[in-house]
């Protein structure tokens, strides 16, 4: 099921954090030598939070 809600807002004033989410993503696979964070399962991501994070 698919739900679709007016919020009455957009994004636009989020381009540049959105713009920055592929890049971390991208930093957080290296950290567990991969070149794509999908290849990375979230158990091993929440494991290693604190190293991730320093």
């Amino acid at each position: 099921r698919l739900v679709i809600t007016d919020t009455g807002g957009n994004h636009a004033a989020l381009s540049g954090e959105y713009a920055t989410i592929p890049g971390e993503m991208k930093e957080v696979a290296a950290f567990f030598n991969k070149s794509v964070l999908r290849d990375v399962t979230q158990e091993a991501v929440m494991a290693n939070m604190a190293a991730i994070r320093a």
